[in-house]
């Protein structure tokens, strides 16, 4: 479960601030986001492994390949 620090004026608490539950939305947006993130990393690998091989290729290196791992469904 995520947490969100929020500031109180109550000087019986201390300095500590109150901690609150994150809401389902804000968990739900939260881990969207952070499945984006990730998605954005993989594609960014991808895309470093196909530069490279163009790279061997342009030199006269025809043995390179590029192994892609499927998470998801194949689109033909």
């Amino acid at each position: 479960m995520f947490y969100n620090a929020v500031e109180t004026d109550n000087s019986s608490l201390g300095s500590s601030p109150l901690v609150v539950p994150m809401g389902p939305l804000a968990a739900a947006a939260f881990e969207s986001g952070m499945s984006a993130v990730e998605e954005l990393k993989l594609l960014k690998a991808q895309v470093q492994d196909v530069a490279w091989v163009c790279n061997a290729v342009a030199r006269g290196d025809l043995s390179q390949k590029i192994t892609v791992p499927v998470q998801r469904v194949v689109m033909v």
